[in-house]
This record gives C-alpha cells, structure tokens and sequence, in this order.
C-alpha cells in the first residue's frame, strides 16, 4: 500500500481536483499502467463499511487479484480506526498487496 506524502506540506488542503490528480500522478511516475480507482465521495474514514472501499477489499480477494498496489492521496482516507486500520492491512498484507 503506498501513500502519498508530501514534505513541506504538512496540514495543506488539497482541492477535489487535487485530490483525485495526486494518486494518479504517483502511480504514473510509478509507471503502473492498469488503473482502478475506487472513491467514495463525502464519506468519512470512520466508516469501514463505505460501498467503494468494501468493494475494494473484495476485489482483493479474487483468486485473481486485479491489483497488487493500492494508493491513498491521504492515509487517513484509508481509515481513521486504528484497529480496522491494521485489520484491513493485515488482511491486503496477506493477500500479497
């Protein structure tokens, strides 16, 4: 799982536009060619059971997994939960993401 960080940025607001360009821009300079974004607009990171984000861990699962690499443009986006936060990563850790 890759996150984005951006140093002497700490606290900066990001606009929507931004925010969708950030991950898209890590991944082009990472050269990963084959794209699924996933996002669930106006949700919280409080809530694991998001649509986009449950679907994302189910298409991690697959016995063929469409992605091995997933980018955050915040790490708190992923989940704000601390314990589903590990609980989730283990989970993708295991599944070789």
């Amino acid at each position: 799982m890759g996150g984005l960080g951006l140093p002497g940025h700490p606290g900066a607001q990001f606009t929507h536009w931004e925010k969708e360009r950030l991950p898209l821009h890590c991944a082009s300079a990472r050269h990963l060619t084959h794209l699924l974004i996933y996002v669930d607009e106006a949700e919280t990171g409080l809530i694991s059971s998001r649509p986009k984000f449950q679907e994302m861990m189910q298409d991690s699962g697959a016995k063929e997994k469409p992605f091995d690499v997933i980018i955050v443009w915040k790490f708190s986006r992923f989940s704000r939960d601390k314990s589903d936060n590990a609980v989730y990563k283990s989970r993708l850790h295991r599944r070789g993401i």
